[in-house]
């Protein structure tokens, strides 16, 4: 049985590198539940992998779950899910490539590179991590609520005295992203 060996990167950080193994016979959602865990997500957000040429343009879609809505009757396109495509089935270039979107909201894009195949050993539990650098946080609110409570963000005083007369100390995200944005920003503020 082959093992692959996989390079992990993302530019929300640049020092962050993770190399994991995963057997040539697991499927899409070990290799999305292998990243999740390794770089600590506790958020359940939808997540695809896309095949990727040498230029890192995307090919073909494995979905986490079908989200497609009514398919075409003529010429429906087939989907592929993480649960039901292995690897092997897949992969067909030594230095195969692949972008994994985790959040289709906040778009946290992971770029994935092929760098080895070889025997799995039968001393590791599949998938493992080999190596790891940096860390990669993809777990802040979403939303205005995240905004408001990002530290590295501040709001004038009278802006959040406008949030807490409107909803009261217990704002909930879904109170805050359905505010007109009037009410932070002037005319000449907004994009």
């Amino acid at each position: 049985m082959h093992a692959y060996r996989f390079r992990i990167q993302t530019e929300e950080n640049e020092d962050f590198l993770m190399d994991i193994d995963i057997k040539a016979s697991q499927n899409f959602l070990d290799f999305h539940n292998a990243i999740k865990e390794h770089c600590n997500i506790t958020t359940n957000e939808l997540a695809s992998f896309y095949t990727c040429d040498d230029s890192w343009r995307k090919k073909t879609e494995i979905m986490l779950m079908d989200m497609t809505e009514e398919r075409e009757q003529e010429n429906p396109k087939p989907v592929l899910l993480m649960d039901k495509v292995k690897l092997n089935q897949i992969i067909d270039n030594p230095h195969q490539k692949f972008m994994y979107v985790y959040d289709f909201l906040k778009m946290h894009i992971f770029y994935i590179e092929l760098m080895q195949v070889k025997e799995a050993s039968k001393s590791l539990e599949y998938p493992a991590l080999i190596r790891k650098e940096g860390e990669i946080k993809l777990n802040k609110p979403s939303g205005l609520l995240g905004f408001i409570e990002d530290e590295d963000v501040l709001l004038p005083d009278d802006k959040l005295d406008d949030i807490e007369s409107l909803f009261g100390e217990d704002a909930d995200d879904e109170d805050i992203e359905n505010l007109d944005t009037d009410l932070f920003f002037g005319e000449n503020d907004k994009l």
